[in-house]
């Protein structure tokens, strides 16, 4: 009997139903074999030996030591060569005579909220006024600034512009 030429006289719908019955007859083989294949006796140790005893490990110390402050970068602070400085135009002195727009900082500036880090029940606010950035809990001081209290997504602040709710990013 010519195999080749038996499979090419078969319909498209036979040749699918035996490649499917194909593909059980081998997944029922490796079903039936692969168990008895993976499990093996053990036979190094003698049947009436005594349990042998395992060392446990050494004990691991961990010694945890606080960085200086100046030494810890802010992951979420923008460098300021990518910073979009926001300028204000304040009139010149003496009439209409001004040597043209200068920049000056308002009075009463808040600083931004730039994220939030939660490490389970402990919450940190990254302020940044004016260049600088500070990681802070509750209770902690930036610029003048005290933080009252930190929420998933804003922060609620106290300081010389009176009481002010930041939003991340705004």
């Amino acid at each position: 009997m010519n195999m080749p030429a038996s499979f090419h006289a078969l319909s498209r719908r036979e040749k699918t139903l035996l490649g499917v019955l194909g593909s059980v007859v081998v997944i029922a083989v490796c079903v039936a074999v692969f168990p008895r294949l993976t499990t093996t006796k053990r036979t190094d140790l003698p049947v009436d030996s005594p349990p042998q005893t395992v060392q446990a490990p050494a004990p691991v110390t961990v010694v945890r030591r606080e960085l200086p402050a100046g030494s810890v970068k802010n992951p979420f602070v923008v460098p300021p060569r990518y910073r979009a400085f926001k300028e204000s135009v304040v009139p010149g002195q003496g009439g209409g005579n001004s040597p043209g727009p200068t920049t000056a900082k308002p009075a009463g500036r808040v600083p931004v909220l730039s994220g939030i880090v939660v490490a389970g029940t402990a919450r940190m606010a990254i302020l940044e006024l004016d260049g600088e950035s500070e990681t802070l809990g509750v209770g902690g001081s930036f610029k003048g600034y005290r933080v009252v209290s930190i929420a998933d997504t804003q922060v609620e602040l106290d300081g010389p512009a009176g009481f002010k709710v930041l939003e991340i990013g705004r």
